[in-house]
């Protein structure tokens, strides 16, 4: 569909390609509609499309990105150009550079970057985010995400909820910038001698999780309240390792007794609760175990958590 005033569709199901030209008013009327609309159709600055509308029914929005646009769903939803769509997707996989893409702030939105580094942000809905290829930055929000990197070194980070995080081919980094950030299950974490090698960390925003310079141990656990193989004091990253299991109360407990510090820390163990996986928690006083959070379990991590390093985990 090129130039045109005023489009209505017809109370059957349509598919609605808007390209070329100027746009005036698309309205998808009654049916289950598909309406993809080009980006710069919103943002340019003269000839931009009045309203899209999807009418009735179930109706799908597909953005297409390009060119290295950069385009918030909530901009137009806000003033008024898009409205009555129940499905919203904003995709550039056919842009030749980097997008920049953010979704809508309460309903789902699935982003999808280019094969170039690109930007995408999600809102506070179960949004799904793939970078695709290229070094991309990805930022869940609000609400159970799924992010997923593709290839390239990507930043991760969840935000709020509990969502699930495949980091894909490449160094990847899996950001935690609050506590309250949820439990998120990652599906590949692989660090410097974990999985595939590929040389993924954990990032902890130091600002919030109160760390400091890092201290890296490493020691025996048997499971349950049971004592550790040795002394942890001054350490703020903590792995207990073996394949034995626990609550996340008896580690802490372990460490306690082990000479945990009155101080925040990172500890690592096999969680009873999660399906006996490793896991990877925080703790704001490690000699007594208070504010303990549960921030990632790694989905059929069974292993002995020897393999992990000091270079699997950084602070920002």
């Amino acid at each position: 569909m090129t130039a045109f005033d005023t489009f209505t569709g017809s109370t059957a199901i349509d598919n609605i390609h808007v390209f070329g030209g100027y746009a005036g008013t698309v309205n998808g009327s009654d049916g289950n509609d598909v309406v993809k609309v080009k980006a710069d159709f919103f943002t340019r600055a003269t000839d931009s499309i009045n309203l899209v509308d999807g009418g009735n029914d179930t109706d799908s929005l597909i953005i297409l990105a390009d060119s290295g646009d950069t385009f918030n769903l909530q901009t137009y939803v806000t003033a008024s150009k898009i409205q009555n769509f129940e499905s919203y997707s904003i995709t550039g996989v056919s842009s030749t550079s980097a997008v920049t893409l953010t979704g809508h702030s309460t309903i789902a939105t699935a982003l999808d970057g280019s094969a170039s580094n690109d930007t995408l942000t999600g809102g506070n809905a179960a949004d799904v985010l793939r970078g695709q290829d290229g070094s991309d930055t990805l930022t869940g929000g609000d609400g159970g995400d799924t992010l997923e990197g593709g290839i390239g070194n990507d930043t991760l980070i969840g935000g709020a909820g509990n969502d699930s995080i495949t980091g894909g081919t490449g160094a990847d980094v899996f950001r935690y910038e609050a506590v309250t950030d949820g439990t998120d299950t990652l599906m590949d974490f692989s660090g410097q001698s974990i999985g595939a090698n590929e040389g993924d960390t954990f990032a902890f925003l130091n600002s919030t999780f109160n760390l400091g310079t890092l201290s890296y141990v490493e020691q025996s656990w048997t499971g349950g309240a049971n004592a550790l193989g040795g002394n942890v004091a001054g350490a703020n990253v903590i792995v207990l390792t073996g394949a034995a299991i626990g609550t996340i109360g008896e580690a802490l407990t372990a460490i306690a007794n082990a000479g945990g510090a009155s101080s925040p820390a990172i500890f690592v163990f096999h969680d009873s609760a999660h399906s006996n996986f490793g896991t990877v928690a925080y703790t704001t006083d490690a000699s007594s175990g208070a504010g303990s959070q549960t921030l990632a379990i790694l989905d059929s991590f069974t292993t002995d958590l020897s393999v992990f390093s000091s270079a699997d985990f950084t602070t920002v």
